[in-house]
């Protein structure tokens, strides 16, 4: 008797500590409005950013999808955020890919790309405002217009660091180290990180966002390019 190995699929939500997972890729989520594909099933609305074959377009101008303010969402401790993103033509200073809180007093963190100089970054605050923002960028540019699994995480111990395509990618850290992660109440957005902010929307397209209440380990985060990255070649 012959026994044949069954394959078990990746499944992001599946992986621990997995508090958002939204696959804009997938057929049945082409919809206005869709259910993120978590244990949590978040509450998303589309607004403008059009659906395709790898993701949802946004253009930059007033496109970004909501996931809602659900309390799995209000992390304050360890984090890691991910998205698989291309960025389109992009004027002004940054893009988010995703981000949490107001534009003005209640930030708390986000997963964005800097214009000027092309990388992808990751910031907290620990108070809401823009005087404790802590920064950590790529050293290397994803404005190449190409697809890249951009990746930044969080721990309290005073570590920041971001991944570009699986792999650590850390610039210079910019404002100063974080104890902690402001505990907003605002909406998660995909595409648009400030409620109230009228500018910094995302200009190209957005695969997958995934948001982790944990800091993942380089390990982990190689594993999760390596059984995505076929979607996007």
């Amino acid at each position: 008797m012959s026994l044949r190995k069954v394959v078990t699929p990746f499944n992001l939500a599946n992986i621990p500590g997995c508090v958002l997972y939204v696959p804009l890729w997938k057929t049945y989520l082409r919809g206005s409005s869709f259910r993120s594909l978590d244990k949590y099933g978040h509450s998303c609305a589309v607004t403008g950013a059009t659906w395709g074959s790898q993701g949802r377009n946004f253009d930059g101008t007033d496109d970004y999808t909501d996931c809602g303010s659900g309390t799995s969402l209000d992390i304050t401790g360890q984090i890691t955020l991910a998205a698989w993103v291309k960025i389109g033509t992009s004027s002004g200073d940054i893009r988010f890919a995703l981000g949490k809180g107001q534009s003005t007093s209640r930030r708390a963190y986000f997963l964005l790309f800097v214009v000027a100089t092309g990388v992808a970054t990751i910031y907290i605050t620990s108070d809401g405002s823009s005087s404790t923002k802590w920064g950590r960028p790529t050293s290397t540019a994803i404005n190449d217009d190409v697809w890249h699994f951009i990746t930044g995480t969080f721990t309290p111990s005073g570590s920041l660091n971001m991944y570009r395509d699986g792999v650590l990618n850390n610039g210079t850290a910019e404002g100063s180290a974080q104890a902690s992660i402001y505990d907003s109440s605002d909406n998660l957005r995909i595409g648009h990180g400030n409620k109230g902010d009228t500018t910094n929307y995302w200009g190209g397209i957005i695969g997958e966002v995934l948001i982790f209440n944990r800091a993942l380990s380089a390990s982990e985060i190689a594993n999760i390019y390596r059984n995505t990255r076929w979607r996007y070649s």
